[in-house]
């Protein structure tokens, strides 16, 4: 499993609940029930994506990082408030409910992804005695294999790039719609 194969299943996922809300087959608050359960799941197996990824850089083996319980609330309550006035603009105007789901399935996938392989390593860092902890960045990564036009101008400028952890904190990754980019652990 990619992140690129879950940003498809759950776009499915949405997208099929945003039809079935306009097709009067789900009332709001069950298509609001679907969406969340869909982007709780997403979360779920982003975070072992992201875990399984740090652990055999490090060829160890650990869980699966544990967000704080108030980023993923937050995080969720505001995807919840997007998909609500989602459904809401889609009696007005129906057109744009396709971008927007993608824009909102995009986020939950790859800044969760970028959020969870961080939260891993310093997971890792955390249990690690000292003189085991090794040393390493986060590499920006961009993946034009994902795209259809490629990175954009910017984060192509920024692949290579590598950042402490408590730089990492500071950088804002996936700014843009349709931003693939990545932090990969690069170890020492």
């Amino acid at each position: 499993m990619t992140a690129k194969n879950l940003q498809r299943e759950l776009s499915v996922r949405i997208h099929r609940t945003v039809q079935q809300y306009a097709g009067n087959k789900l009332t709001r608050q069950a298509a609001i029930n679907h969406a969340r359960k869909a982007l709780s799941e997403t979360r779920v197996q982003v975070n072992r994506l992201a875990s399984e990824k740090v652990a055999a850089v490090l060829g160890r083996e650990m869980a699966p990082s544990k967000t704080t319980v108030d980023d993923l609330n937050n995080a969720t309550a505001k995807r919840m408030q997007d998909f609500t006035q989602i459904l809401i603009d889609h009696d007005s105007k129906p057109e744009a409910t396709q971008n927007r789901v993608d824009l909102l399935v995009h986020d939950a996938v790859w800044r969760d992804y970028n959020q969870a392989t961080t939260d891993t390593m310093a997971s890792f860092v955390g249990i690690l005695p000292v003189d085991e902890i090794p040393d390493y960045t986060f590499e920006w990564t961009t993946h034009p294999e994902e795209t259809e036009k490629g990175p954009c101008a910017d984060c192509d400028d920024m692949n290579g790039t590598e950042f402490t952890a408590e730089e990492v904190e500071g950088v804002e990754i996936n700014e843009h719609p349709n931003c693939v980019c990545t932090w990969e652990l690069v170890i020492y």
